[in-house]
């Protein structure tokens, strides 16, 4: 998968980013498929113009978090350069996130740090921290 470089701010760690470019579009968030997409999800992205689908096809491959040959895998961190600088981003399984508050609150106060609040989970439960359109 290609992560197209215009698309760097912090909304990609969403199952899908609203509003962007347009009022109106919907993208798929190209982070969070990478981590926990799966077969068949549609591929939303911007039409090339009023009148013209905005699914541009389905996934092909399951993502990293997703598949049960990484279990092994406990969170995904990107490092994302842009415009406004260099940032770390990450996503972890939701009951990797509650195991580390609970038992390993260093890791999980790390890993909060090193991220700033841009991270994720399958079931976008930080969402709204994530507002920074791509």
């Amino acid at each position: 998968m290609l992560i197209d470089s215009a698309r760097t701010g912090n909304s990609m760690l969403r199952p899908v980013t609203p509003g962007w470019p347009n009022a109106w579009s919907v993208n798929t968030g190209v982070l969070w498929t990478l981590g926990f997409g799966h077969v068949d999800q549609f591929v939303h992205s911007e039409p090339e113009f009023e009148g013209k689908p905005a699914i541009e096809g389905r996934l092909g491959r399951q993502g990293i978090l997703e598949n049960p040959d990484y279990q092994d895998v406990k969170g995904i961190l990107f490092v994302v350069h842009s415009h406004r600088g260099a940032a770390i981003y990450g996503l972890w399984r939701s009951k990797d996130h509650t195991h580390w508050w609970d038992h390993e609150q260093d890791l999980a106060q790390v890993l909060v740090k090193l991220t700033q609040n841009n991270y994720n989970d399958e079931l976008d439960t930080y969402g709204f921290n994530l507002t920074e359109a791509p």
